[in-house]
């Protein structure tokens, strides 16, 4: 593999990776959390 593949690739790895991890971030961690929370009984106005 040449250099200018080499590149390439690294190019298109890095531009993929960063919206995916800012997908992850923003959408799926938090989806996550609502669903965790939705299991509870807590209605938002007792301290317990």
């Amino acid at each position: 593999m040449n250099s200018l593949a080499k590149k390439r690739r690294i190019f298109i790895i890095t531009a993929l990776a960063i919206p995916v991890l800012l997908l992850v971030c923003f959408v799926v961690v938090p989806a996550v959390d609502l669903i965790r929370m939705s299991f509870t009984n807590w209605d938002g106005l007792s301290p317990t």
